[in-house]
């Protein structure tokens, strides 16, 4: 085995930082979206209620019977699920728990190549038939 010169470990550890660098100057212009549905059979509306409070009180928009909805940095929703953890389980019997979240730096959106070469596709999908399901 041959030993790594001093050059070379300088430059390891500068590719390194540069790399760490980058990750940060990245994590930094990410903004996040969560969104939660959370739903008990057999709640105990006052242990939900405060959970959905807590989720509110953190940035989370209540939307609807049981779903919120978040835009923050991952920070933020990964506090959020620490609350859910320590929570959810008072709240009655769970029967449904779904947690996204997806990050971009830009929600606008990016242009999707393969559009272009399908500019009828609502039109062609459109006019295909309904699969038939099998019975019995």
């Amino acid at each position: 085995m041959i030993a790594a010169t001093p050059e070379i470990l300088a430059r390891r550890k500068e590719k390194d930082s540069q790399k760490k660098a980058r990750i940060e100057r990245d994590r930094a212009a990410m903004k996040y979206r969560g969104l939660i549905t959370i739903d008990y059979t057999h709640s105990n509306d006052n242990q939900y209620q405060k959970l959905l409070a807590a989720l509110i009180q953190t940035g989370w928009v209540y939307l609807e019977t049981s779903a919120l909805l978040i835009e923050s940095d991952l920070p933020t929703i990964l506090h959020s699920l620490e609350l859910i953890t320590r929570q959810c389980q008072d709240g009655g019997v769970l029967s449904a728990l779904t947690i996204q979240v997806q990050g971009s730096k830009d929600f606008a959106g990016i242009s999707y190549r393969g559009a272009k070469n399908h500019p009828h596709a609502v039109r062609d999908i459109l006019t295909k038939p309904l699969p038939k399901p099998k019975l019995g």
